[in-house]
C-alpha cells in the first residue's frame, strides 16, 4: 500500500497542537508557582504564630518548656504500665509498638481536627485582614510537627536505654512523618472549607476521627485482624499504611514496605491536590458565611 505524503498543512496544524498542549502545560506550571509564591509570602506569619503557640502554652507554668517533654514522656509510662502489664504481655515491646503508633494517630488526627475547624475559628481574623488562608492548616502542620519529632526522639532515647535498639531503618521517619503532614494537611483543607458552609461537619468529623483510633492497627497488632471487613477498611484508609510503615521502622525495625510507601505517598499527594481545590473552590464565600 502506497503511503500518502504528510502536508505541509497537516504539520503546521500538528504543531500547533503541539503548542497549544505545551502552552496549556506552561500556563498551569506558572500558576502553580505563582501560587506557591504567594502563600510563601506569609511564612513570617506562620513562624510568628508557631512561636506563639509554644511559649504561650505553657507561659505561667514552673517547667515551662519542660511540659513538652513531660507530656509524651508520661504518655509513654502509661503505655507502659497499663497496657504493657494489662494487655500487651505476649507481644514484644507491647509498649514501643503502642506508643510508636499513637504518636503517629494523633498526629493525624489533631492536624485533621484543629485544622478542619481552622478557618471558622478565625473568622475574625478572615473577615477583617486579607492574606493566605492556606497559612491557618499550614500553621497546625508546623506545631504538630514539631510535638512529633519531640515524640519520637524521646521515644528512641528510651528504646535506647530500655536495650530494645534501634536499627538504621529509624532514617525513615522523617519521609513517613512528611507523608502524614501532607495528607492530614489534604483532608484539614478539604473539611475547612465545606465547614464553614455545614457547621455540623466539624462535630461529625470529631466523633469520626475519635473512633478512627479503633479501626487502624493502635491497640492491636494488624496480625490479629479476624474481619473481611477490616481488611476492606484498611485498604481504602491511608492512616492504616502511615501506622504500620511507622511500627515496622520503629518496633519492628526492619525497612518500610514498600507498597505501602507508593500508596501513601499517592495517597498524600492526592489528597493535598482535592482539598486545596476544593478549599480554593469554596474561599470566595469565607466572609459572607462568617
Amino acid at each position: 500500500m502506497e503511503r500518502k505524503p504528510i502536508k505541509i498543512s497537516d504539520k503546521i496544524s500538528g504543531d500547533r497542537i503541539l503548542e497549544r498542549i505545551s502552552g496549556s502545560k506552561n500556563k498551569y506550571i506558572s500558576r502553580f508557582g505563582n501560587y506557591l509564591e504567594y502563600v510563601w509570602q506569609y511564612r513570617a506569619m506562620v513562624t510568628t504564630a508557631v512561636e506563639k503557640d509554644f511559649k504561650g502554652r505553657f507561659k505561667y507554668t514552673a517547667l515551662g518548656y519542660g511540659w513538652h517533654l513531660l507530656n509524651p514522656l508520661t504518655h509513654i509510662l502509661i503505655y507502659y504500665l497499663i497496657f504493657t502489664a494489662l494487655l500487651g504481655r505476649d507481644i514484644p515491646n507491647y509498649w514501643l509498638y503502642i506508643s510508636s503508633g499513637m504518636f503517629a494517630f494523633s498526629f493525624c488526627s489533631t492536624i485533621i481536627t484543629q485544622g478542619a475547624g481552622s478557618i471558622v475559628g478565625n473568622s475574625r481574623m478572615i473577615t477583617k485582614i486579607a492574606f493566605a488562608r492556606e497559612v491557618l492548616v499550614i500553621t497546625k502542620v508546623c506545631i504538630q510537627l514539631i510535638t512529633l519529632t519531640i515524640s519520637y526522639i524521646i521515644l528512641a532515647l528510651l528504646v535506647g536505654i530500655s536495650g530494645v535498639g534501634l536499627t538504621w531503618n529509624v532514617l525513615w521517619l522523617p519521609v513517613i512523618m512528611i507523608m502524614m503532614a501532607t495528607f492530614s494537611a489534604g483532608v484539614a483543607y478539604l473539611f475547612s472549607g465545606i465547614i464553614v458552609y455545614y457547621r455540623d461537619i466539624q462535630n461529625a468529623l470529631n466523633i469520626v476521627m475519635g473512633c478512627m483510633l479503633f479501626m487502624v492497627p493502635v491497640i492491636y497488632l494488624a496480625e490479629n485482624r479476624s474481619s473481611p471487613f477490616m481488611d476492606f477498611i484498611w485498604s481504602i484508609n491511608p492512616l492504616y499504611y502511615y501506622i504500620e510503615t511507622v511500627h515496622n521502622v520503629l518496633w519492628a525495625g526492619i525497612p518500610p514496605d514498600w507498597s505501602f510507601m507508593i500508596i501513601g505517598a499517592v495517597a498524600a499527594a492526592v489528597t493535598l491536590i482535592v482539598g486545596l481545590l476544593v478549599f480554593k473552590k469554596l474561599e470566595h464565600g469565607f466572609a459572607e458565611r462568617l
